[in-house]
């Protein structure tokens, strides 16, 4: 097929859905990648404390923010997998994609499942859970091998407050005052960050 030809079923895909024009052979940048990486939050941790004993049957967690963790003994992942953008509005989320320098902010407003709450809800609670689960396994040390960057910091929030060592995410000046500035609103409002069971 021709550069001609795919060009021109891309622009026929387009004119079908509605939305405005696009590209669709500009070349991808930095900013399409991090686009992307907000939109598939993920987090795999591992126990510190031993030699990787993955266990070669997975133990799948039902997770209070609608999503999979899976459990392979030493290693803790979790992504939104098939939730992801199940409840949103797809020809807003598709108008998103073709528009990635379009400065909106709305990210976190998004509605993923519904009854869960926004995205960046369900990332916290489930990083949350991830780090619990693995508390509750007995780990003392965890390791951040990967992960979205608010999965990252919400990872390293929890094991801060359980006085869990953690390594792999270095938090900044602003991931500390946040934290401050987040236990602060908690202990003035007694409200808790633990997703409602």
């Amino acid at each position: 097929m021709t550069e001609q030809t795919l060009a021109q079923k891309w622009a026929e895909r387009i004119e079908k859905l509605e939305l405005s024009k696009i590209d669709p052979l500009r070349p991808v940048t930095s900013n399409d990648i991090q686009y992307l990486l907000k939109r598939y939050p993920y987090l795999q941790i591992l126990n510190s404390d031993t030699l990787c004993n993955i266990e070669p049957e997975l133990k799948l967690i039902p997770a209070q923010s609608g999503w999979s963790i899976h459990d392979y003994g030493d290693m803790i992942i979790a992504s939104s997998g098939e939730s992801l953008y199940g409840g949103s509005d797809d020809k807003k989320f598709l108008e998103s994609l073709l528009n990635p320098d379009k400065d909106d902010d709305s990210d976190g407003d998004t509605v993923f499942l519904p009854g869960k709450g926004t995205i960046v809800k369900q990332m916290v609670d489930t990083a949350f859970e991830i780090i619990n689960i693995a508390i509750e396994k007995g780990w003392v040390h965890i390791d951040i091998i990967a992960g979205t960057e608010l999965m990252r910091w919400a990872a390293w929030f929890e094991a801060q407050e359980k006085e869990v060592e953690i390594f792999g995410f270095d938090p900044k000046e602003e991931d500390e005052t946040k934290r401050k500035r987040i236990m602060n609103m908690l202990s003035t409002e007694k409200v808790s960050l633990q997703p409602k069971i």
